[in-house]
């Protein structure tokens, strides 16, 4: 059997699961951003989790991801 592991910071989950068309962690998940005050510079570390995400991202993690990220 072929098995795939990832590791995804909180951010990085986010993103890829509003990639998938959820709007926010479902409950009761959460994540803050720590040392990041203005709007600027927490675009730049969602950009750059954005990018490692993408350097890795394939089908079958968001396969994986995609029963956290329907609603009930």
């Amino acid at each position: 059997m072929n098995e795939s592991r990832w590791r995804l910071d909180g951010l990085m989950f986010e993103v890829a699961l509003e990639a998938l068309g959820r709007d926010r962690l479902p409950y009761p998940l959460r994540y803050t951003v720590e040392g990041v005050e203005a709007y600027e510079d927490y675009a730049r570390v969602r950009a750059q989790a954005a990018q490692r995400l993408s350097s890795f991202a394939a089908p079958d993690l968001f396969a994986a991801s995609a029963p956290v990220s329907h609603r009930d």
